[in-house]
């Protein structure tokens, strides 16, 4: 192991112990999850602001404020978060579906009408981080704020960074392979894509725990590809071939550990409930 990329190995493990629990149990745990998100997203924008401010307040004091503040918001708007995401999953589900379906369907078009390649390469890419570029190196600042924190903080925030340059990057191939598109094909998947918000608002308001499932399923999927994948890669594998041989793997995997996960789900909570009713009856 390298020592200059222990913060990252760090980050990538509570990467993989987050997505484990989520795709195991992550309906039971969905409340305190987001509160869990909501206050290190807190601490990370206190740690933030403390920096901007030059320090002129105590560093705990700073975190431990925005780390309530934004938990309980979280809290709070626990239901719209909910349907947020499941609207998000589903729409993200039918743009690529229906993108692949038309992509494959065979029609007389000429060469130059026919639709570009499928946007399955650039979800592979965001899945496990390939050709992600590093990040960037931490910057130093006369206040010396990194050695008032722990190196996990930093290190978190240039990781962050760097997955944002990555899916600022795919998001531009993919606009350059969408404006390719004729009208036709543009409005049958922004359709799609409409559909899949509405089934996702819908399935959130009427069958809240399937949602919960199906959200804490595919979000803990994503978390163990995208984190198994680069600790992968830290350690030398060559897992950015096995996308460039075959694009379509990293979303199969996803689908398939996805389905999985909800069907564990699933199970534990028919036990939980299996072992209530006796003693509730009793």
């Amino acid at each position: 192991m390298i020592s200059g990329h222990t913060e990252q190995f760090v980050c990538c493990g509570l990467a993989l112990l987050a997505g484990g629990v989520l795709w195991a149990m992550g309906s039971m745990v969905l409340r305190l999850g987001i509160a869990l998100a909501g206050m290190a997203l807190g601490a990370m924008i206190g740690w933030l602001a403390w920096i901007e401010t030059g320090g002129s307040f105590p560093l705990w004091i700073v975190m431990a404020v925005f780390a309530a503040v934004v938990g309980l918001v979280g809290l709070a708007i626990y239901r719209l978060l909910l349907a947020g995401l499941l609207a998000g999953i589903c729409a993200s589900v039918a743009f690529v579906t229906i993108w692949c379906f038309l992509a494959l369907t065979p029609t007389g078009d000429p060469p130059s009408d026919r639709i570009p390649t499928t946007p399955l390469a650039e979800v592979g890419m965001l899945l496990t981080g390939s050709h992600e570029p590093a990040p960037a190196a931490p910057a130093t600042s006369a206040s010396d704020a990194s050695s008032a924190v722990p190196n996990l903080l930093p290190a978190a925030t240039e990781r962050a960074e760097a997955l944002r340059r990555h899916l600022v990057e795919r998001i531009t191939a993919l606009w350059g392979r969408w404006q390719l598109l004729s009208p036709r094909t543009q409005l049958s998947i922004v359709g799609g894509v409409l559909g899949g918000l509405l089934l996702g608002l819908l399935l959130a308001t009427f069958a809240q725990k399937t949602s919960a499932m199906l959200v804490t399923s595919v979000a803990g999927s994503i978390l163990l590809i995208g984190s198994i994948s680069r600790l992968l890669a830290m350690i030398g594998a060559p897992t950015h071939q096995l996308v460039d041989v075959w694009a379509p793997l990293p979303s199969v995997v996803l689908i398939a550990l996805s389905i999985a996960g909800l069907l564990v789900q699933m199970s534990l909570l028919r036990r939980r409930n299996s072992r209530q009713e006796p003693a509730a009856s009793s």
